[in-house]
């Protein structure tokens, strides 16, 4: 696992495991790979990735995220760069109307 940094967090927000008051939590920020395998690991939910690839223009980004639309009734696909600097979604027009 790499750490990339931990931040320890006292008395900000009471927080709670049960009914036992935790005194302290720590947050770990992790390298995305390690992220996903601890994520599996722990059986924690993550969203599905449904491609991981350079887009040359808007258009190829359209018709990748009408096909996903095509076979799975989702509200968007969250797109985003490779250093999580820019991130949008990418609307399916149509979830609402068939949700």
């Amino acid at each position: 696992m790499n750490v990339v940094q931990i931040v320890t967090i006292k008395n900000k927000i009471p927080l709670f495991k049960g009914n036992d008051k935790a005194e302290r939590i720590e947050l770990i920020q992790l390298e995305e790979n390690d992220f996903d395998q601890i994520s599996y690991d722990i059986k924690f939910k993550t969203p599905k990735v449904y491609f991981d690839k350079v887009f040359n223009n808007i258009e190829d980004i359209k018709q990748e995220c009408e096909s996903i639309f095509k076979n799975e009734l989702i509200e968007g696909v969250v797109i985003r760069d490779e250093n999580h600097n820019f991130s949008c979604k990418f609307m399916n027009n149509e979830y609402d109307s068939k949700k």
